[in-house]
């Protein structure tokens, strides 16, 4: 690290039913940038022209991290059942035998009934993820005094736009939140421009999401996850605020330090106030960051680079707003002074809250989130939110 046609609804429900969706957004998060990392320190390269090397281990995190997200497409492209049963006795046919990527593409054609040459030769053999953003979106409720046929439902339409010619996306999945929970579509994406309309029921809808349980994309947010310090600990600085609560937020930092040394690398990272931190100390390391704005003088500097927005002794995020006195929050952006590093802010909203932040930091933090809301009595909630171009406010009066 160092120098468009539709398909039939995928989910419609309440945010509590997604439990199994959201667990396979963050296994993918976390595979995904485990790649995009790797391939930003040594390199990126085709799944094709991977060699083992034994005097690196970033190979091996493009081959996987890539690998995954390949295979997750292919799923959607064969659909589940038909997947799993190929992978089945692709293994069974093949156990303790050296394969190559034609004969594997070989047996998924067989399976899926179809060619599928250009599929896999754009994960195999292109480089990067695909790319894509929302074009223009509205929201219509349907009139029966217009349209006979019309129900009185939302009907949210939009177009998906591809910004590149790099791997082929099988489907491509919009989420509409509304008032009532959720609808998620999949659709056929033919073409660098498809549009999309989804009916999404009697409640109003808020806001559009592309792919919002996918992120097999290249989007324009880092690469980072609350713990990606924890793989180059002797590359990491802990900086406490001054401005207020000082005593507090220098044991936290104490308080981080030891937990991350006996976490198993048994190693110490150095520890300075936010009057004491210079740039150069930034620059050439991961920064995990004590204290809200008001106490942490970094903290301020950098707030609009951070995924959530800070009020007085509150936090916004998703559209959620903390402001109970014992919640606190852990959240991941790009160090702004070294992209190659990331920034790591961890602030309760009073001294007792950021002092119990980092106890609750070290048993969740290895997650792959890039927010880690730690609410006042109830349990941390592991959060990875959409690039901005993935998202669109829906105001629907």
């Amino acid at each position: 690290m160092r120098p468009c046609k539709a398909a039939q609804p995928l989910e419609s429900a309440t945010g509590e039913s997604c439990q199994g969706t959201t667990a396979l957004a963050h296994d993918l998060y976390n595979f995904r940038t485990s790649y995009l990392l790797a391939a930003r320190a040594h390199g990126d390269m085709p799944l094709a022209n991977i060699k083992h090397d034994v005097a690196s281990f970033d190979w091996y995190r493009i081959a996987s991290g890539k690998g995954v997200l390949f295979l997750h497409e292919l799923r959607r492209l064969m659909g589940e059942a038909s997947f799993e049963s190929m992978m089945d006795f692709f293994g069974r046919d093949n156990a303790g035998k050296r394969v190559n990527a034609a004969q594997f593409q070989a047996y998924a054609e067989k399976s899926a009934g179809k060619p599928l040459a250009a599929f896999f030769d754009s994960w195999l053999k292109l480089t990067g993820l695909p790319r894509l953003r929302l074009g223009e979106v509205s929201a219509l409720k349907e009139h029966k005094a217009s349209a006979p046929s019309a129900n009185g439902n939302y009907v949210v339409q939009g177009e998906i736009i591809r910004e590149d010619n790099g791997p082929i996306l099988a489907k491509t999945e919009v989420t509409v939140e509304t008032d009532a929970g959720e609808i998620t579509k999949a659709f056929d994406l033919n073409s660098p421009r498809a549009s999309f309309a989804v009916d999404a029921g009697a409640a109003k809808p808020r806001r559009v999401i592309l792919e919002k349980y996918g992120c097999a994309l290249d989007t324009k947010t880092h690469p980072y996850t609350v713990g990606s310090f924890f793989n180059e600990q002797d590359h990491a600085i802990i900086i406490y605020g001054t401005g207020n609560e000082v005593h507090t937020n220098r044991e936290a930092a104490e308080a981080l330090q030891k937990g991350i040394r006996e976490s198993g690398a048994n190693f110490t990272l150095a520890i300075k106030s936010d009057k004491d931190a210079t740039e150069d100390d930034l620059k050439a390391n991961h920064v995990l960051l004590i204290g809200r704005p008001d106490s942490n003088h970094w903290v301020e500097r950098f707030r609009k680079s951070l995924p959530i927005e800070f009020g007085w002794r509150s936090f916004k995020v998703n559209g959620k707003t903390y402001a109970n006195a014992g919640s606190a929050v852990a959240l991941v952006a790009e160090n702004p002074l070294n992209k190659n590093c990331s920034l790591v802010v961890l602030a309760g909203l009073n001294a007792e809250s950021t002092w119990n932040a980092p106890t609750q930091f070290l048993r969740h933090g290895r997650r792959p989130a890039e927010v880690l809301v730690l609410p006042s009595g109830g349990s941390a909630q592991a959060l990875i939110l959409p690039a901005r171009e993935l998202v669109r406010e829906l105001d629907v009066r």
